[in-house]
C-alpha cells in the first residue's frame, strides 16, 4: 500500500478514524512549516523494520489505543 499522508484545516477523530479505514499513516493539520512537512514525509517513507518469520509466537503490539496527538497538534495513527 502506498504511504499516505492526510492534510487539512480541520480533522476531527472521526475524520481520521474515517481516513485510517483507507490506510492513511499520518495526519497533518493546517498551518504547519515546510520543514515539519519535509520531516513527515521523511518519517512515512522511512522503510519499516523487517518481519518476523511466522510461526514464532510474535505479534506487534499498538502503542495506546486510536490516534495519537503530538504536542504541535499532529495527528499520529
Amino acid at each position: 500500500m502506498c504511504p499516505t499522508l492526510l492534510i487539512g484545516k480541520r480533522l476531527g477523530i472521526e475524520e481520521i478514524k474515517h481516513a485510517a479505514t483507507f490506510g492513511v499513516r499520518a495526519c497533518m493539520v493546517k498551518p504547519f512549516s515546510g520543514a515539519d512537512l519535509l520531516e513527515r514525509v521523511a518519517k512515512i517513507l522511512k522503510p519499516a523494520p523487517p518481519a518476523r518469520p511466522a510461526g514464532n509466537g510474535y505479534v506487534p503490539q499498538r502503542s495506546g489505543s486510536g490516534p495519537q496527538i503530538s504536542p504541535s497538534g499532529d495527528f499520529f495513527l
